[in-house]
C-alpha cells in the first residue's frame, strides 16, 4: 500500500521508467522525464522558497506542464498544494491565498533547468494534508476542501479499479486540473494504474475531442453533461475504434441527452455522483454493463452511502476531514456518526442503487461550475443605488444553467453586469438581469427562492 502521492509516483518510475505517462500540449513525458522536473521544481521550491515540508503552496495555471510539475512537486516535499482556478478575479485569487495560509503562489513560467532532479522524497503520512481545493460557498466566500494523501489514493484506486484499467488504458483529461475531476479520474487513477493521460485545454478541447481520441488511442475520458450537449451540436464524427467509456457526473444527466449520444457515438455513458468533498465520485453506475439506467449507480469500495432524512450522505477513505478553518461548516456538515451530509435529496431502491434527486439549497451549476446565489449577490449588493437583489439559476440548454440576477435599483439604467466585472470571474457574471419593483419575501423577510425561480426559470 503506498503511503503518498509521492510514493506512488515514485513506485510508477522504478517499475518502468520510461514508459509515458503523460502527453500535453502534444510533448509525451514518460514516467523518468516527468519525475525528473517535478523534482527540479520540488528542489526550487525547497530551496529558493525555502518551503518546507507542512507549508502550504498555492498553484494558479492553466491545464499545462506548470500546473502538473508544480502539483506534484508539492505532494513529494510534504508541501500541502492549493489548486486555484486562473479565470478567477484578483480580488478571489487573493482571497484563497489568504484563507488557505499559503506562503507562496506560483502561477508564471519558471526556469528550473538549474535545479537538481535529485532529491529525497518527504516522508509522508497517509492521514497527511495534500490538497485544498475551494468551492463555492453559501455565504458568499467559497470554504477550502481539505483532502489527504489517503483521500487522493483511495478514490484514485477506487476509479482506476471500477473501470478496470490496465497498462494499456489511454485516459483523456478534458476537465480543469484544479478542480477534483481532473486531478483523479484522469490524473491520479491513470497514475496508479501505470497508465498513460492525455492532458487537453478545456476551452479548446471540445472542438478537437474526436480528434484527439482518434490520435492518442483514448480508451476513457471523464466529462460534464453539457459537454454532451456541445458534442453533438458540433456534429462532427467519431473516427476512432478505442473509446470505450465516457464517465459523466457533476451535473444531473438528461436521459434524452444520453440516449442521444450513445445512439449517435456508439459509446456507452456511465453516470456517477461525487464531490469536492468525497475527493471525486462516490459511487458510478456498473461497468461494464449498467443495469440501472436513469441512477448514479452503488457506491465505490472506498465509501459507503446512505439516505439521512431524505439527504444523500458519505462516509469513507475519500470523504474529507472537513473545510479549512471552518468549524462551525465542519459541525454542520458532519453528524456524530461521521456521515458528510451532502446537501443533495436522493433516494436508494432496494438493491442500493442511488438517485439523485435536487438540491437542498440553491446551488447553481453551470457548464459544471458550482455557483451560490450568495457569491453574486454579495458583490451587486456593493452597487449603493441597488437596494435587494436575488440571483438564480435559469435552464441553459448548452449549459445546464446559466445566471440570472433580479434586482431592485434606484436607477433602472444601472447596468449590473458592468459593476460585477472585474469583482467576480466572468464565468460568474449574470447573463441575464430582470430589474422589479420589489423581491418577494416570506413572513421572515427571507427571500422566496423557489418562486422566483418557478416565475423567471
Amino acid at each position: 500500500m503506498y503511503s503518498s502521492v509521492g510514493n506512488l509516483l515514485q513506485s510508477r518510475v522504478e517499475e518502468h521508467p520510461d514508459t509515458v505517462f503523460i502527453v500535453c500540449n502534444e510533448e509525451k513525458y514518460t514516467y523518468q522525464k516527468f519525475y525528473n522536473l517535478c523534482s527540479r521544481v520540488a528542489s526550487y521550491i525547497r530551496s529558493d522558497l525555502n518551503a518546507t515540508q507542512g507549508d502550504t503552496i498555492s498553484i494558479c495555471f492553466k491545464n499545462d506542464i506548470n500546473f502538473l510539475t508544480s502539483y506534484f512537486a508539492c505532494l513529494i516535499s510534504g508541501i500541502k498544494v492549493v489548486t486555484i482556478n486562473p479565470d478567477l478575479s484578483q480580488r478571489e485569487i487573493n482571497y484563497i491565498v489568504q484563507n488557505s495560509e499559503s506562503k507562496f503562489l506560483l502561477s508564471l513560467d519558471h526556469d528550473y533547468d538549474s535545479f537538481t532532479s535529485e532529491i529525497d522524497i518527504a516522508e509522508v503520512k497517509r492521514d497527511d494534508d495534500a490538497v485544498i481545493i475551494y468551492t463555492s460557498g453559501t455565504t458568499g466566500d467559497p470554504k477550502g476542501v481539505v483532502l489527504t494523501h489517503e483521500n487522493l489514493l483511495s478514490d484514485a484506486q477506487a476509479l482506476a479499479s471500477w473501470f478496470q484499467f490496465d497498462k494499456n488504458t489511454v485516459t483523456m483529461c478534458s476537465l480543469p486540473l484544479f478542480h477534483n475531476n481532473g486531478q483523479i479520474t484522469t490524473l491520479l487513477a491513470p497514475l496508479f494504474a501505470g497508465c498513460k493521460t492525455v492532458i487537453l485545454n478545456p476551452k479548446t478541447s471540445i472542438f478537437g475531442f474526436w480528434d484527439y481520441i482518434s490520435e492518442y488511442g483514448v480508451t476513457f475520458t471523464s466529462v460534464m453533461p453539457t459537454m454532451l450537449s456541445m458534442l453533438m451540436s458540433l456534429g462532427k464524427t467519431r473516427r476512432d475504434n478505442t473509446l470505450k467509456v465516457i464517465l459523466c457526473g457533476g451535473q444531473p444527466l438528461k436521459r434524452n441527452v444520453q440516449d442521444s449520444f450513445e445512439s449517435k457515438y456508439g459509446v456507452k455513458i456511465y453516470e456517477g455522483y461525487g464531490l469536492t468533498e468525497t475527493t471525486s465520485f462516490s459511487c458510478i453506475n456498473d461497468y461494464p454493463v449498467s443495469l440501472k439506467n436513469g441512477s448514479i449507480g452503488k457506491p465505490l469500495p472506498c465509501n459507503e452511502m446512505t439516505i439521512i432524512d431524505g439527504e444523500i450522505c458519505i462516509r469513507g477513505k475519500n470523504v474529507t476531514r472537513g473545510y479549512h478553518n471552518m468549524p462551525d461548516k465542519n459541525r454542520h456538515a458532519f453528524d456524530k456518526d461521521g456521515w458528510f451530509h451532502s446537501g443533495d435529496f436522493g433516494e436508494m431502491d432496494d438493491d442500493g442503487y442511488f438517485y439523485f434527486k435536487e438540491r437542498r439549497d440553491f446551488l447553481i451549476i453551470k457548464g459544471g461550475e458550482n455557483i451560490y446565489p450568495a457569491e453574486i449577490e454579495n458583490v451587486i449588493l456593493g452597487n449603493e443605488n441597488v437596494s435587494e437583489c436575488a440571483v438564480i439559476g435559469i435552464e441553459d440548454s448548452l449549459l445546464g444553467q446559466t445566471i440570472c440576477a433580479i434586482v431592485n435599483t434606484k436607477n433602472d439604467n444601472e447596468n449590473i453586469v458592468e459593476y460585477c466585472k472585474g469583482k467576480i470571474s466572468n464565468y460568474k457574471l449574470p447573463s441575464k438581469v430582470i430589474y422589479v419593483d420589489e423581491i418577494p419575501k416570506g413572513p421572515t423577510n427571507k427571500i422566496l427562492y423557489k418562486r422566483l425561480m418557478s416565475q423567471y426559470g
